[in-house]
């Protein structure tokens, strides 16, 4: 069937994108692959992607030191690291390899269709883990994946995810998450995307386009696919989108890096604007200069008002990560001279419950995208495969 992708910018992914500043590879906004995505393991060729795997666990910041805690069963020297780690006492260590089979068990059919609560109140109510190991681990953990700090995510995207990384690796792509979309696009005839191409309106058979020189176009249609952000549908739709998740990512350029492993670096202490940090370049060699390392900090947003999170000042805030930095690895923090930062609204959908589509679409009218499902990049991939299937029904049934 003959289509026409239509990209608002100049380059596809999304909010997965990859920028090459200074020989440093900046991915905008810290993202991971999880190996163990269905959808991922069915449309991406792992090898090409030459993917590098984080330690399956965390070095966490506790009573001003880095304490490890990684699943020794995944990684067995560090079994007697973990069993002594003060971040969580030992009967949450007990209930944390529970958790662990539990969720690994289940099918994803179960997860869908499980209870559904706060992420919160499950790890709480429900698995009965102490205040200690839920605001050293859980908090800033979960925080970097859902991009909200009190944990009200629903506790299906908890086990999604907690199923994920049972079965398989979080990842980077060696030269970048920006290689994923790049690779999907690679596989679809260069002429079928228009970049710089924004959607201004749309009916059931007509589309019509503004493009970097203002110029509109309109495009005859048999069906219509919006494969974009809850945001940017709720505009084209005439819906109020609910709120989303917002974050920043600070990247730093320092001499040498101040982690000694493939892992990543949680806040512990619920104090401070940082809550996680990795190091890139400890991974891939391609996303620094030779003889550099990328430091990439995450802090998320107190807000989901989209308005007050644009007004935050981001020059006040990279001063506080900082002073947190510079507490944390000593004077040699000082040194690290500033990258780009990204101030990324509507990183993440906020979902508190499973998403259900709450509006009427026009006859010829299709959605797609992370909001649709449980949201990640599985989640993208799922819904666009799942809106391909009725497309194709849909036009079918109009021969």
């Amino acid at each position: 069937m003959p289509f026409v992708i239509l990209e608002k910018s100049d380059r596809v992914g999304g909010r997965i994108q990859t920028d090459e500043v200074e020989g440093f590879l900046l991915d905008r906004g810290f993202q991971v692959l999880l190996t163990a995505y269905p959808e991922a393991q069915n449309y991406l060729d792992y090898e090409a992607l030459d993917l590098r795997k984080f330690v399956p666990g965390a070095l966490i910041r506790f009573n001003g030191k880095f304490r490890s805690f990684i699943d020794p069963t995944r990684q067995l020297s560090a079994i007697f690291s973990t069993a002594m780690s003060p971040v969580a006492n030992f009967s949450d260590k007990l209930k944390m390899a529970s958790l662990r089979k539990d969720c690994k068990k289940k099918t994803l059919d179960q997860i869908y269709s499980s209870e559904e609560i706060s992420t919160f109140d499950f790890l709480k109510s429900k698995r009965s883990f102490s205040d200690l190991v839920i605001e050293s681990f859980f908090r800033p953990f979960l925080g970097g994946i859902f991009l909200e700090k009190k944990l009200e995510t629903s506790s299906r995207f908890f086990e999604f995810v907690f199923n994920m990384f049972g079965r398989g690796h979080a990842a980077l792509p060696a030269s970048g998450m920006s290689e994923i979309p790049n690779q999907l696009a690679s596989q679809i005839a260069g002429e079928k995307i228009q970049f710089n191409r924004e959607v201004i309106s749309f009916t059931s058979d007509s589309v019509s386009t503004r493009g970097s020189d203002q110029s509109v176009e309109n495009i005859d249609a048999s069906a219509v696919v919006l494969a974009c952000e809850e945001p940017v549908a709720a505009k084209l739709l005439g819906f109020r989108p609910p709120p989303q998740n917002h974050v920043w990512n600070f990247y730093f350029d320092a001499a040498q890096s101040p982690v000694g492993d493939n892992i990543l670096v949680l806040n512990g202490t619920g104090k401070g604007p940082i809550n996680n940090l990795c190091v890139p370049s400890r991974l891939s060699e391609n996303y620094a200069p030779k003889g550099r390392a990328l430091v990439s900090v995450t802090s998320l947003s107190d807000s989901q008002n989209v308005k007050d999170f644009q007004d935050q000042d981001g020059e006040t805030l990279e001063s506080a990560v900082r002073d947190q930095l510079i507490e944390w690895y000593g004077d040699p923090a000082r040194e690290w001279r500033s990258l780009p930062k990204y101030k990324i609204c509507n990183a993440l959908p906020r979902q508190l419950s499973t998403p259900k589509i709450s509006h009427d679409l026009p006859t010829g009218v299709f959605t797609c995208g992370d909001y649709l499902e449980i949201a990640s990049s599985n989640g993208a991939m799922r819904s666009g495969r799942a809106t391909s299937e009725k497309v194709v029904s849909y036009l079918n049934s109009k021969q």
